[in-house]
């Protein structure tokens, strides 16, 4: 009777009946403990957005098998979205050296090391991943590690990795963009980022990046516009502000640069830079 629950509940479960599936789970656990069923629920309730109560489910899950490698992965994500990093990483570790063919746990290491600052490590891990199952995601996010690693033209490289397996995927757009920025190819950097916010017009960070492009090719009417997207966007973004001030300074308009650069120092106030530039469009003006 408890397997055909079981059954049931695993059925229910595919099909997306998750209220249902989550009552016979857990009538099958009223009748005695179960691993599987144990672990089932915990993957459910992780699905439903439910990070408590799945933690709890998976913590019982490794009371009954302190040894199963999905239950320890699941414990992994869930430290990971709960922000609780080292623990997260301990989590994905012991899979990897478990299982080295554990793409997923090569993955998230990468996302976890990234996070606490140890890019090198991670782009050891994502090249892990890569070597067992190349993705975009994976490329992309390597991209990105190796783009605060300023190694550029490596970051541009696993971009185009990432594109050529998906062509719109925004991670990898907006790595290639930053990456030909910082070689300098300014006219490809704005199309990377024009092809970015044709799917996502509201990222901030972007619409500065192709400002900084376009001011790189003395577009600075173009440039402007974009910076003023950034500052409609998010307004307390300190770089766009100080990148307005600069093609402001650079069209000649002294007083609007200061007020940029006001607005600025407002939210930075002991800005060196800032304040210099500041200082130059005042002195101009």
């Amino acid at each position: 009777m408890t397997q055909q629950l079981q059954s049931q509940a695993i059925s229910l479960h595919q099909q997306g009946r998750l209220a249902d599936a989550e009552a016979l789970y857990r009538q099958v656990l009223a009748a005695g403990p179960d691993y599987c069923t144990q672990y089932l629920l915990a993957v459910l309730l992780f699905q439903q957005q439910r990070s408590d109560e799945a933690m709890a489910a998976v913590d019982l899950a490794l009371g009954l098998n302190p040894g199963a490698v999905e239950a320890v992965m699941l414990k992994g994500v869930l430290l990971q979205a709960a922000g609780q990093a080292q623990d997260a990483l301990a989590h994905f570790a012991d899979v990897t050296a478990r299982q080295p063919g554990q793409v997923e746990a090569w993955y998230n290491q990468g996302v976890v090391l990234a996070g606490l600052g140890r890019r090198e490590e991670a782009v050891a891990a994502y090249d892990r991943a890569l070597a067992l199952q190349p993705s975009a995601a994976i490329w992309a996010n390597r991209g990105a590690a190796l783009t605060e690693l300023k190694r550029y033209a490596e970051a541009l490289d696993s971009s185009d990795a990432a594109l050529a397996l998906d062509r719109t995927y925004p991670t990898a757009l907006f790595n290639r963009g930053v990456a030909l920025l910082e070689l300098q190819r300014f006219a490809d950097s704005v199309a990377a980022f024009d092809q970015l916010l044709t799917k996502v017009l509201d990222d901030h960070h972007a619409w500065n990046n192709r400002g900084a492009a376009l001011h790189g090719l003395q577009r600075f009417e173009q440039a402007l516009e974009s910076y003023d997207r950034s500052v409609a966007l998010r307004p307390d973004y300190v770089p766009a502000w100080k990148n307005r001030g600069l093609v402001l300074t650079g069209l000649k308009r002294f007083d609007d640069a200061v007020a940029s650069f006001d607005r600025a120092l407002e939210l930075v106030p002991e800005d060196a830079e800032i304040r210099n530039a500041r200082a130059l469009a005042a002195n101009a003006a």
